[in-house]
């Protein structure tokens, strides 16, 4: 899609221009050829709007979502999130290898345009004709590839200087303001100020009481660790000698009860076990907790008295701005050269996916409570553990899971309420987008009502936009404001939900939608099935023009000859079919 042919809207939340993934699969010795998941595809979603993306399995839509979530990192294109450029690269370093990426593609290209041109030749042919034209043909994509690699090549470096000349720009910007700050002060000599003296040893005096106040606080938690662990010595013992009483209780037992009462014994061994050393953790841990809470208050007390004791001092109050202008510069400086990473973080926490399998999405070792909290976990969101848990069982009471459940593990739920924890995990950053990635596919039909009302009642709520992606026309029409078909790794149509399904214009579009099962009997005697013949070419090897042309019923030379682009026929109706584009243009 032309970045011309999608009209900006301040609305616009997600906007993806040009993304391509393409993974490099090894075909021989020393020799790779590029799988084409995802193909120059570009679109916008608005806030609060839901965009379904639905085509056949191995079209490239989970791996659309991944690249958008850059769990995998795209080969060209770019993502445009809330007017900010994502990126897992540095912004220059991105430039080296788009450029490297989209000189290598002239290279591929060009050996398959030969290879196309050989297979097409007349069999019967002379050979010297044939080698002839061969030739010829070589001399002109030779010739071509020269001209677009000296396109590329100055368009890719004019990105790059004009890149670095703004880095360098906002820098020499630092520095300026830096030097501006720092000619407004006015110098003060350590001779000339008699404060020195007093502030220096007050300041002595004042770091040996906090290390002898925390020196004093540590001693106060040492005999609480020493007597917990004597507590968990006592236990063990007793632990003990339970084992060698059961040991006795078994031997004397009845042999039909043996069996019965020894699993029941070898239970409760374990879970006094268990209690033992998790009452030693939990005394353990409030102690050390208490100890590095009073730690942290002497410090930040030490260092609020330094600070106000320094300000006593012209000389020492003209050196900690002269500090505090430098580490300013050196914070800016440090955010200009990694604003690429500051950007994705704050991405990442804007932007969570629901994984398509709930069964292998959710670590069987951990709680529910855990699961859903190791985002909280990672983005440091929660003061203490309370907040951590109150945050989670409200994330779970949003899903329609109960609280009481968060102590369980996945493998204790079924499928649905595996996906609801799946959805909580998600929302627990408070995002902006969530990318479903097939959350139904998985599930019963009467789970998926539920988990699909969870997601409508959830964005209704929270203002949520979502990218749904699925096989099930039906469930992608219910949830869609607008829906992308997608055809090895390239958007085919683009259009309003009701606009999709009552006026398909792309072939492929019409294909799937003939397929989808109607209510009425007498609606589905009537609809006509249109079967495609033949297999859904690899992406390792596309075939020329366009890409659908191999399958469609109305294809024609020019279809082989020339790449569709996807354009605007109709307002907010996008499509990617030379025919329909032609017949659409004659009409208006």
């Amino acid at each position: 899609m032309q970045n011309n042919d999608l009209k900006q809207n301040d609305d616009t939340l997600l906007e993806v221009k040009n993304l391509k993934m393409y993974f490099d699969i090894t075909t021989g010795f020393f020799k790779t050829t590029p799988l084409k998941a995802v193909d120059n595809v570009s679109f916008k979603i608005k806030k609060g709007e839901t965009l379904g993306v639905v085509g056949e399995s191995g079209c490239g839509k989970t791996t659309l979502g991944r690249s958008i979530m850059n769990l995998y990192n795209p080969s060209s294109g770019e993502i445009i999130f809330n007017g900010m450029s994502i990126s897992a690269y540095s912004d220059l370093k991105k430039i080296k290898l788009e450029k490297k990426f989209e000189l290598r593609m002239l290279w591929f290209e060009m050996n398959k345009s030969l290879k196309q041109f050989k297979k097409d030749l007349d069999p019967n042919m002379p050979e010297e004709e044939r080698q002839r034209k061969i030739t010829h043909r070589q001399t002109e994509l030779y010739a071509q590839l020269q001209s677009d690699t000296v396109r590329l090549s100055k368009e890719y470096d004019e990105k790059y200087l004009a890149k670095k000349a703004e880095i360098e720009a906002a820098i020499n910007q630092a520095i300026s303001n830096k030097t501006e700050a720092l000619n407004k002060l006015t110098p003060v000599s350590k001779d000339s100020d008699n404060n020195i003296a007093m502030v220096d040893s007050k300041t002595i005096e004042l770091k040996e009481k906090a290390k002898a106040d925390i020196l004093a606080a540590k001693q106060e938690m040492l005999p609480k660790i020493a007597a917990a662990k004597e507590k968990k010595l006592q236990g063990f013992k007793m632990l003990q000698e339970k084992k060698q009483a059961d040991k006795e209780a078994i031997s004397k037992a009845d042999a039909s009860n043996k069996q019965k009462l020894k699993k029941e014994l070898v239970v409760e061994e374990i879970v006094m076990k268990e209690k033992i050393v998790a009452d030693y953790n939990v005394e353990k841990s409030k102690a050390y907790g208490q100890y590095q809470s009073t730690r942290n208050e002497i410090k930040a007390a030490l260092n609020a008295d330094i600070k106000s004791l320094r300000e006593q001092s012209p000389y020492y109050t003209y050196v900690d701005n002269v500090a505090s202008i430098n580490n300013q510069c050196k914070a800016e400086i440090r955010r200009v050269k990694s604003s690429s990473k500051i950007r994705m973080k704050a991405f990442r926490k804007q932007c969570t996916m629901v994984f398509q399998d709930p069964y292998s999405s959710l670590n069987p070792r951990m709680t529910v409570q855990d699961i859903i909290a190791e985002p909280l976990d990672v983005n440091h969101l929660y003061s203490t553990k309370e907040e951590r848990r109150s945050k989670v069982l409200e994330l779970m009471r949003k899903v329609g899971l109960s609280p009481e459940q968060s102590t369980r593990y996945a493998h204790e739920f079924s499928g649905g309420q595996r996906q609801r924890i799946g959805i909580a995990r998600a929302l627990a950053v408070n995002p902006q987008f969530i990318v479903c990635d097939e959350p139904v596919s998985a599930l019963d039909v009467s789970i998926q009502a539920q988990v699909i009302n969870t997601f409508e009642d959830l964005q209704k709520e929270l203002g949520l936009t979502y990218l749904f992606i699925a096989h099930d026309l039906l469930v992608v029409r219910h949830i869609s404001n607008r829906i992308a078909v997608m055809y090895l790794g390239k958007i085919v149509e683009l259009a309003e939900t009701n606009e999709l399904y009552e006026a398909a214009l792309h072939p492929y579009t019409i294909s799937l939608l003939s397929a989808v099962p109607m209510p009425d009997p007498k609606s589905a005697r009537e609809n006509k099935r249109i079967i495609l013949e033949g297999d859904v070419p690899s992406p390792m090897n596309v075939p020329t023009g366009c890409p659908f042309r191999t399958r469609c019923p109305r294809a024609c030379e020019r279809c082989k000859n020339e790449v569709p682009t996807l354009q605007e026929v109709k307002p907010g109706h996008f499509v990617s079919c030379l025919l329909v584009q032609e017949e659409l243009k004659g009409n208006n």
